[in-house]
């Protein structure tokens, strides 16, 4: 996976964590990350978002974080649940998961399931392009349904996701 799209991922998994003033104090950092990159519908779309960020007070952004992905479950950010919802299949996925994590030697630093978004872009940033086939499989057409409802609901996360999407869906 290319260097620019490495950073993407690694950028778009922090902004889909729970905002604090971490995610405040970097905004600049991030903003200057992006600076020398070629124009991209990826740059676009993290600058608009990293706007947003500006422009936003950081209660509003928890008040939205928590209404778009932590109470509603059509777009809650552990994508195994948009496939199988809470059943054995789920389960089942979510061990193939945490083992594709061991077997690439990447180690979960949160105590949030294996199919959370932003652990898996960290591990799509740092794994081998097979590596990211077989997650893939394992993910196939969630990304592209939660992109498709924050769509519907407007979301400023939308943008991310179109981005987040095609990286997916290209491996690449």
């Amino acid at each position: 996976m290319g260097g620019d799209k490495i950073l993407y991922l690694k950028m778009i998994s922090r902004f889909l964590q729970y905002p604090g003033e971490d995610l405040i104090s970097f905004l600049e950092g991030m903003r200057g990350s992006l600076k020398d990159l070629p124009s991209s519908r990826p740059k676009s779309a993290c600058l608009k978002f990293l706007d947003h960020l500006d422009h936003t007070p950081l209660l509003r952004l928890q008040e939205a974080f928590t209404e778009t992905f932590d109470l509603n479950p059509s777009t809650c950010l552990n994508l195994t649940y948009h496939r199988w919802g809470d059943g054995k299949d789920r389960s089942e996925a979510l061990i193939r998961l945490k083992r594709l994590y061991e077997e690439a030697g990447f180690e979960m630093a949160t105590e949030e399931l294996p199919d959370y978004l932003p652990m898996i872009l960290e591990f799509m940033a740092v794994t081998p392009k097979e590596e990211i086939a077989r997650l893939r499989k394992e993910l196939e057409g969630s990304v592209g349904e939660l992109t498709h409802r924050l769509h519907g609901i407007d979301s400023p996360y939308e943008g991310l996701f179109d981005v987040l999407e095609e990286i997916i869906q290209t491996g690449e």
